[in-house]
């Protein structure tokens, strides 16, 4: 564009100077003329023209070659301005697509870390797009799921996996899709199934997040999840550790008196009547020093089966120590209570550990209180079971007593 607008400059300043040009042969024409009508010299006048019109044309060839070297020069000076343009402009393209390779190569890189990541982790992975559908899963959720990442990409996350409330067992929207509904942030759940396509359950904690484009809209969402299978049963296994005696199986000395605080409670509120027993092993330690300690947590072992089998399916038995029990008998009368101390008794009468061929017998010495509400704290009611005890050993042991009265205000 530039070279036609600088010809057309150029040729508007060439024709400039030839209209003067012209103009000028015209006068001296016209003043030859004049002259000639003077003389009345035709031929004279004939050659004084020809002369003339030579004189224009070598006046236009210079003129025109002189118009035709500077357009040449200018021409030649705008070319080399758009040629240096241009060669800045590829330049500057190179730069941009070495950029844009470069670009791509640490996209390339990032995408291949993200999806080896993705693929290493111990969690399961699955993202969803802003319709719900499934773009990618990672080996572990392939594995928990039972869908392979070709076969459900694409597919609806509802029917890929199928979530029930652990609590209730009733079936729960997947969390992802309530995350794209509501527009939520990352969202936690760790009360979740995940029943898999052959019938297994599968217990997970899951994480939940939206996916969002540089205007902060909602694109897709990701959700991250982990058997707790294991979990579960470890923090099973420390609860039941942490409320039970590890010899016996029964519930330890804390636990039995969180009941006893419960069952205390719902007396007064209630005015039920309950009972508290302490049993105490009689002779116990000669086991121990005859046929040592294996002997004598055998000894433990077959008595707290024995006192299971004697007493209610709701009472609850603990070991509180050594050779020391403890029996919480809820809704239960000191008339039901007697009953239950004298089938004790008559059971722990009856039983004889054989070891090593060496029989051994111990007798139980039952302290009982009453639970009423009278009755005034957890301390006042252990001390009162324990004199109670004490009682039955003073009296000559292998029999119960019964507190004279409950603790009052």
């Amino acid at each position: 564009m530039l070279v036609f607008i600088a010809l057309a400059a150029w040729g508007g300043h060439s024709h400039y100077r030839l209209n003067q040009s012209f103009k000028q042969a015209q006068r001296e024409i016209e003043h030859l003329n004049q002259l000639l009508a003077q003389k009345g010299d035709e031929r004279a006048m004939a050659l004084q023209v020809a002369n003339i019109t030579l004189k224009m044309e070598v006046i236009e060839r210079r003129a025109m070659e002189t118009e035709l070297l500077r357009y040449r020069e200018h021409l030649e000076e705008i070319v080399a301005q758009r040629t240096e343009m241009l060669e800045k402009a590829n330049l500057h393209l190179l730069d941009e697509i070495a950029q844009r390779k470069k670009a791509e190569r640490q996209l390339f890189v990032q995408k291949e870390r993200a999806q080896v990541t993705l693929a290493s982790i111990g969690d399961a992975v699955v993202t969803i797009d802003a319709k719900g559908q499934v773009v990618y899963l990672n080996p572990v959720a392939e594995e928990l799921i039972g869908w392979t990442n070709a076969e459900a990409k694409g597919r609806p996350i509802a029917e890929m996996m199928h979530l029930l409330n652990e609590t209730t067992r009733e079936p729960i929207e997947n969390p992802v899709l309530s995350c794209l509904r509501e527009n939520a942030h990352a969202v936690a759940n760790n009360a979740s199934l995940l029943l898999r396509p052959d019938g297994r359950e599968i217990p997970i904690s899951d994480s939940t997040a939206p996916i969002r484009d540089r205007e902060r809209n909602i694109i897709g969402a990701v959700m991250v999840f982990h058997d707790v299978a294991t979990e579960r049963q470890l923090t099973q296994q420390l609860s039941y550790q942490a409320t039970h005696d590890a010899l016996t199986g029964l519930i330890n000395r804390q636990e039995f008196e969180r009941r006893l605080v419960r069952v205390l409670q719902s007396a007064k509120e209630d005015h039920t009547e309950h009972a508290l027993m302490f049993l105490d092993l009689d002779h116990f330690k000669q086991v121990n020093d005859t046929s040592g300690h294996a002997a004598g947590d055998e000894l433990l072992r077959r008595i707290a089966v024995l006192f299971k089998h004697a007493i209610r399916q709701r009472d609850t038995l603990a070991r509180l120590g050594g050779d020391e029990f403890g029996l919480l008998l809820e809704r239960c009368t000191m008339q039901q209570a007697e009953s239950i101390a004298k089938e004790l008794l008559h059971h722990i009468n009856a039983f004889v550990l054989d070891w090593s061929g060496i029989p051994h017998k111990v007798g139980l010495s039952i302290g009982m209180v009453a639970i009423n509400q009278d009755s005034v704290s957890l301390s006042t009611l252990l001390s009162a079971a324990d004199a109670a005890c004490y009682e039955s050993k003073h009296s000559g042991r292998n029999r119960y007593s019964v507190y004279a009265a409950a603790p009052r205000l």
